[in-house]
């Protein structure tokens, strides 16, 4: 799984540079780009503020994403089902355009581990969209984000091949992950981070599968 993450993280990397080197042409036409700005010059040079690294851990939750998310058949919180799997995983990410100062792109890979009914490590790459702008930043600095992307399992857990709809399920699904993060305004680079890490089919586009495993996690975030 490290030469995943390692494959992964290239990836995003080349994307990112790509992007930056589009920015830079832009640039030198004289084309007005304040709008957006492309941060990946030196994407895989020293970090200067714009790289994050987050560990956390969570719980199982087998309730459907759309209800938890109050998209369809609601569940208030205090109603939500847990399981008996549990998660710990870490993340790394770099910012690699802004737009409207206020929303971040991050390239983001990362690794969990499942624990308890469980077992499967999974890695993942994603683009992270994170909103910076809020009024109380001078209170609390918040952001808000989502993250999306493919993920690989090493195993298909039981508990996904019961979620699946299929009868299988499939070890490559899709990554979605909202996150919030609050931080004191003279330390925004120390983060509590809230997540909700999510495996799904996207309704049975890939592979037939619609649910497949959730964990509401939280942990520590450093932007650095």
């Amino acid at each position: 799984m490290r030469v995943l993450t390692t494959s992964l993280l290239l990836v995003a990397g080349a994307f990112g540079a790509a992007f930056g080197a589009r920015a830079q042409a832009e640039d030198a036409a004289g084309r007005p780009s304040s709008w957006f700005v492309w941060n990946a010059h030196d994407f895989f040079g020293p970090c200067s503020g714009d790289c994050g690294a987050a560990v956390y851990a969570g719980r199982e939750i087998t309730t459907p994403m759309s209800s938890v998310f109050l998209i369809h058949d609601p569940v208030a919180p205090w109603n939500v089902d847990t399981g008996k799997a549990g998660v710990v995983a870490t993340a790394i990410s770099r910012r690699f355009a802004t737009l409207f100062e206020a929303l971040d792109l991050e390239a983001e890979a990362g690794l969990d581990q499942r624990l308890g009914d469980m077992h499967a490590t999974t890695g993942w790459i994603a683009v992270d969209f994170r909103w910076t702008r809020f009024p109380w930043n001078n209170i609390v600095t918040t952001t808000i984000g989502f993250v999306d992307g493919p993920s690989m399992a090493s195993e298909i857990d039981t508990e996904e091949r019961v979620r699946s709809e299929n009868g299988h399920g499939s070890d490559l699904l899709n990554f979605a992950s909202p996150e919030v993060t609050f931080a004191l305004p003279d330390h925004p680079e120390d983060q509590l981070v809230f997540r909700y890490q999510h495996r799904s089919g996207i309704f049975g586009v890939i592979n037939g599968v619609d649910e497949a495993s959730s964990f509401a996690c939280i942990g520590f975030r450093r932007v650095f």
